[in-house]
């Protein structure tokens, strides 16, 4: 189904197609690399937090930077991709991906919200759980004898 806009800018309307599926599977691993950012910094770092064991605190946050790396990546990609769909359509630069949903299929609209909305929920809990192993760890540090 092509929605009235991409009527408007016919332009590689296939190709668009293409460019926004291999969008929201790039978002899809985003998603899935910040919940297991969440993950361990839940479970494993939280328990590492509470022993106070410095060693492996260290190695936990080499291992986040790596996934975080991972995710730089992929918003480089992301952003590469949607300048390509933007030019595929012959529009103008768009602030967000949001945005940019009203040149999308219908069942994208619809996979898109449900990545954005899975994402900013991932995101706010990983920022929680980072402040609170924060506090606790300063706790941790204070009563270390």
């Amino acid at each position: 189904m092509i929605t009235a806009k991409q009527e408007l800018c016919p332009i590689g309307v296939d190709n668009v197609s293409g460019n926004v599926d291999r969008l929201l599977r790039l978002l899809k691993n985003e998603y899935e690399i910040y919940q297991e950012i969440l993950e361990l910094s839940k479970n494993e770092k939280n328990k590492i937090i509470v022993d106070g064991n410095i060693k492996d605190l260290d190695e936990m946050t080499k291992q986040e930077q790596k996934m975080i790396k991972i995710i730089i990546g992929f918003e480089k990609e992301r952003s590469a991709l949607v300048d390509k769909i933007e030019r595929d359509l012959g529009i103008g630069q768009v602030q967000n991906i949001t945005e940019l949903t009203a040149y999308f299929e219908a069942d994208q609209q619809q996979e898109l919200n449900q990545i954005k909305d899975g994402l900013a929920s991932v995101v706010k809990e990983l920022g929680d759980q980072n402040e609170f192993n924060s506090n606790h760890w300063s706790i941790v540090r204070n009563y270390r004898f």
